[in-house]
């Protein structure tokens, strides 16, 4: 080390490479055989050390298209089990954030298993599929948004076509969501789905909003929520800062920290956040409206599955 007096002094040292960050997989519920992409940090691969991946159930992979220091693109191998993924480079070992194929605390996978429920409950059940557009299946059914969108903000109302909707029912099999998972401590969760949109989306947001009993019920029917500037959600809109609109490429994991529902209908930030408790998220609602920011006229296709809590990890 030199000074700037010109002084210099010889110290000995050794630089520490951390070990591997894993943070996301494009498709958390990609079958086996589907080529995904595993993001992080110092994902460093020699040919004197390999990188090595293991899926759950102590499933190596095999099959690597690509590395970088931040992602790594390989084939799912077969035998791949729910779980975490395990990254090992020379530097360590590290599990992933994620579980992938999680089944734990399934909302919707529009299919009837196990807990999860099949359809909407209340004005709009949603439209389901097994393949529209070129699109197909992770397995079963699963929901889908198609229609027009105008490009001004607010332009557009179409619950019909864009939206679906869960109203609690308990007497008639139709259970406040809230019962199927722990709302005690909302900031130690988030909302995960996978979508698949293969029509170019550029226009209004995604607003996916939780209900309490006291904002609808299936017994007390309503829209009026919607609009509301006081009940907080959260707004997913990928395309915007895009050239070209949003598109994916397959099915793509969306992850949203519960913390994030604190916006209203036009983007701003409520002072008043998603809360937990007794008669709170009991139902749900994603509806394609409004949101912050102009777009481009468009006709979408939106396809989604799988709608989660998951614990962060």
């Amino acid at each position: 080390m030199v000074n700037k007096n010109g002084d210099t002094t010889i110290y000995n040292f050794k630089v520490l490479v951390p070990k591997p960050v894993v943070s996301a997989l494009n498709n958390e519920y990609a079958a086996d055989g589907d080529t995904v992409t595993l993001t992080g940090d110092y994902l460093l691969n020699y040919t004197s050390s390999p990188l090595k991946i293991t899926m759950a159930g102590n499933v190596a992979v095999t099959d690597f298209i690509s590395y970088s220091k931040t992602s790594v693109k390989f084939v799912v191998p077969a035998g791949s089990q729910k779980g975490y993924v395990t990254v090992t480079s020379k530097y360590g070992k590290s599990q992933s954030s994620f579980y992938f194929r999680d089944d734990r605390n399934v909302l919707f996978d529009w299919d009837g298993n196990g807990t999860a429920l099949a359809s909407g409950h209340g004005w709009r059940n949603g439209k389901i599929a097994t393949s529209i557009d070129g699109v197909n299946s992770l397995s079963g059914n699963f929901l889908y948004f198609k229609g027009s969108l105008d490009g001004g903000i607010g332009v557009t109302w179409d619950e019909d076509d864009f939206s679906f909707d869960y109203w609690p029912d308990p007497t008639n099999g139709y259970p406040e969501l809230s019962s199927l998972f722990d709302a005690s401590d909302l900031s130690k969760l988030e909302l995960k789905f996978e979508v698949n949109v293969p029509n170019i989306w550029d226009a209004c947001s995604m607003q996916i909003i939780f209900t309490g009993n006291s904002d609808v019920t299936y017994a007390n029917a309503t829209n009026s929520y919607l609009s509301s500037s006081t009940l907080p959600r959260a707004l997913w809109t990928p395309w915007y800062g895009t050239d070209k609109g949003y598109t994916t490429k397959g099915w793509t994991t969306v992850t949203i920290p519960l913390s994030d529902f604190k916006y209203g209908p036009d983007g701003s930030t409520l002072t008043t956040a998603l809360t937990g408790g007794p008669g709170k998220l009991t139902g749900l609602t994603f509806f394609v409206w409004k949101g912050p920011y102009a777009g481009t006229s468009c006709t979408p296709t939106i396809c989604i599955d799988n709608i989660r809590i998951a614990p962060i990890n």
